[in-house]
């Protein structure tokens, strides 16, 4: 039986399919970050904090390519490694028990979470913006511009997003729940602020 030759539409349907197919690959693996494992104290309740791309601070450490996050009692991490954006898993486990804590639990007819993720902040400077010169004009190495006039007014552009804020709940809450305030939400709030001004 002889073959039948592909019609000219159908020859560019498929190659519209193909370069579909690798566009999308290669957009998967261009926004692909690390896969995390993060380890939280079992008895923690509240917002566990990451501040990454600190210049000085520890590595994270990598476990079959597997990013290995482990908070510390103060629920306050701060590290030199640089945590991507992208697409990732991330999983959370209670330290010393390797229990993998669970995304949602159904109890009855309820849904509970136990983890609550908040978006990523830039760092803010206030001690900073209050001891610099009057007159300076300075780029941090985050990015962060600062620019303070002779009166005290500072113009204050923030850099690349490095502060990520996840809330736990030992027990789990309902999914409805709204966890309380960041405790320095003020601040980072505040980058978001061209014009400050600082008072001495």
């Amino acid at each position: 039986m002889a073959k039948r030759k592909l019609k000219k539409v159908e020859i560019i349907i498929l190659i519209g399919f193909v370069n579909s197919a690798l566009v999308f690959l290669g957009m998967w693996l261009w926004f692909k970050a690390p896969n995390r494992d993060i380890y939280i104290s079992k008895d923690y309740e509240g917002w566990v904090r990451i501040a990454h791309s600190v210049e000085g601070a520890v590595e994270i450490e990598k476990l079959d390519g597997v990013q290995q996050i482990v908070f510390p009692d103060s629920g306050r991490l701060m590290t030199s490694t640089k945590l991507e954006v992208g697409w990732r898993r991330d999983r959370f486990f209670w330290q010393g028990t390797n229990e993998l804590v669970p995304s949602i639990e159904k109890r009855g007819d309820s849904i509970y979470r136990y983890v609550f993720q908040a978006s990523q902040f830039s760092r803010f400077y206030p001690d900073l913006l209050k001891t610099i010169p009057a007159g300076s004009d300075t780029t941090l190495l985050d990015g962060t511009k600062i620019k303070k006039d002779k009166s005290n007014r500072v113009n204050y552009i923030p850099g690349k997003k490095a502060i990520q804020y996840f809330y736990i709940a030992p027990a789990g809450k309902p999914i409805s729940f709204t966890p309380p305030p960041i405790e320095d939400r003020d601040a980072l709030q505040s980058t978001t602020d061209r014009s400050i001004r600082v008072d001495n």
